[in-house]
Order: structure tokens, then sequence, then C-alpha cells
């Protein structure tokens, strides 16, 4: 029993120690380029050099945070679906006034992202009301039964710094081809009962 507990005290020191030193040590970014592929396979990006990824989101030298949400449509509403990506325009300007303060209507224009045609909403914010505005800009489209969204938040006086770099992540995105339905097992359609043999 000793043996058991003086074991696990052990591992817990360890691991506390680990844990302490990735959180105080230093990270120094890798400053080459890189590919980020998404653990799913679903996408992949260039990460630019001396950026540093981390749990999915990669952040500039200087802050500028760059992350990607993919959301099922799978049990959406079909009037939603077909609707993409102006059905998302709102729910994207809501989540948006959570966390900052949105000061103006921001622009829109559809862009070609990875090969297929994607809404870039860009809108205007302050983090508190006598801050410099900064901007938050989103790329939304739907990619087979997933609604993709890919958000860059740039902190004040960053967009012009830190903008070529994202143009280069949103130049280099690839989709991998989506799956070709089977035609003998489409939804709705009768496939003949083969013969036994």
């Amino acid at each position: 029993m000793l043996g058991t507990i003086t074991r696990v005290a052990t591992v817990v020191t360890l691991t506390s120690a680990l844990l302490a030193a990735v959180a105080c040590g230093r990270r120094v970014p890798p400053p080459e380029q890189r590919i980020f592929r998404e653990q799913e396979g679903r996408f992949t990006y260039v990460v630019p050099p001396n950026w540093v990824v981390w749990m999915g989101e990669a952040r500039s030298p200087k802050g500028s945070l760059f992350s990607v949400e993919i959301v099922s449509l799978q049990d959406s509403m079909p009037e939603f679906v077909a609707g993409m990506p102006d059905t998302m325009i709102p729910l994207l300007r809501e989540q948006t006034a959570r966390f900052f303060s949105v000061v103006g209507p921001g622009d829109q224009r559809d862009v070609m992202v990875g090969g297929i045609k994607m809404r870039e909403l860009a809108l205007p914010v302050r983090v508190r009301a006598g801050d410099p505005e900064s901007s938050v800009v989103f790329w939304v489209a739907r990619h087979g039964m997933n609604a993709f969204v890919l958000r860059i938040s740039y902190p004040a006086g960053l967009a012009d710094q830190d903008g070529p770099a994202v143009a280069a992540i949103i130049a280099s995105w690839k989709f991998p081809p989506l799956p070709t339905p089977d035609p003998d097992t489409t939804q709705g359609k009768i496939v003949p009962r083969v013969p036994a043999l």
C-alpha cells in the first residue's frame, strides 16, 4: 500500500513539474513555415514562419489569432443549410458581439478558398469602448455536411502587419475531395436483390 502511494505521489510530482515547465518555459516559435493538417484530415494550410500552433489555433508573434470551427450540419434545418452562407452571417455577428464591441457594419464579399466559394465578413471591433479599433475577419462556407468557419482576430494595429501572413494561410488552404456517393446506396433508391449462388 505504501509503495502504491509513493508511486502515485511520484507520478503526480513529475506531472506537475512537467506542466510547470511547459507553462513557464519560453516558447520559441519555429522559424520555418510548415503544413498544419487537421487531425481528421478535413483541411490543411501552411503555417507562416514564426507563428505558433497550439490546440488547433495559429498565433502570430504579435498576437493575431487564427482559428477554425467546423460545425456539423447533419441535424440542421434544411432552410438554414440551403441559405448558407447568408444564414451564418447573423450568427457570426452575434458571436463577435459577445466578445467585442462591434463598431460598424463591416464588409462582406465572396472569395475562393481551397477551391470553394466562401463568404468573407470583416468586422471592425474594439475590446473596450476606449480602445483603438481592431478587426475580426471570418470566412464561412458549407463543404459537404459541415460548415467551416475560419476566423482571424487582429489586435489593434496589426491587421496591416499580419495581413500578408493571413492572406498566405487563406491562399494555401486545401480541402480534400468530398467522397463520391455510391449510386447504389443513395437514400431512396431501390437496389435490386442479388440472387444467391
